[in-house]
């Protein structure tokens, strides 16, 4: 059931981001923003996904897998942003444009802040925990 929700999804970022760019500036492109975003997100976590299962990659090189493909969206993001930002630097001035680029950057790093810790000293740390308040009880 992944490929259809991921094509939907892709022909729904691709409409989205289309539509955004005709209809700024103005409230609809900021509704359709929040949707266009949304879309985005929700591509990413399916391509991310698509490295582990591929025998060939597997979980030991799923690592350097998900950097390639996170490059390539950080590389369409470098490009596209500006592309998409154009019509409303220009329609509201490039400060404003600047502003809203900062607060959604910080944003997303706070939204990253409650994100559980990974890894071997997570999994040591984890353990210290559940083994101490075993003992206390």
């Amino acid at each position: 059931m992944r490929k259809p929700i991921f094509m939907a999804t892709m022909v729904a970022t691709g409409a989205t981001g289309i539509l955004v760019w005709y209809l700024a500036p103005g409230p609809r492109m900021w509704a359709l923003a929040f949707f266009l975003g949304f879309f985005i997100i929700a591509g990413l976590v399916y391509m991310l996904m698509a490295p582990i299962e591929l025998p060939e990659i597997g979980p030991r090189y799923a690592g350097s897998a998900g950097g390639v493909v996170l490059t390539a969206f950080n590389i369409g993001a470098f490009v596209g942003l500006p592309f998409m930002f154009t019509p409303i630097w220009v329609a509201s001035g490039a400060n404003m444009s600047a502003w809203f680029l900062v607060i959604m950057c910080v944003l997303t790093g706070a939204l990253g802040i409650g994100m559980r810790e990974l890894g071997r000293k997570a999994r040591e740390k984890e353990a210290a925990r559940a083994s101490a308040e075993a003992s206390a009880s």
